[in-house]
């Protein structure tokens, strides 16, 4: 069970680190789009 909560733990660390850098790259394309313009 322990076990469990630990995977459950790394797995939604990783999801929220993936989650951010495709946040930073969204905005960062959408600064470079609207300075292109």
């Amino acid at each position: 069970m322990e076990s469990a909560k630990n995977f459950q733990a790394v797995y939604l660390s990783k999801v929220e680190n993936y989650a951010e850098k495709i946040v930073a790259n969204a905005s960062l394309n959408y600064i470079f789009w609207c300075q292109l313009y």
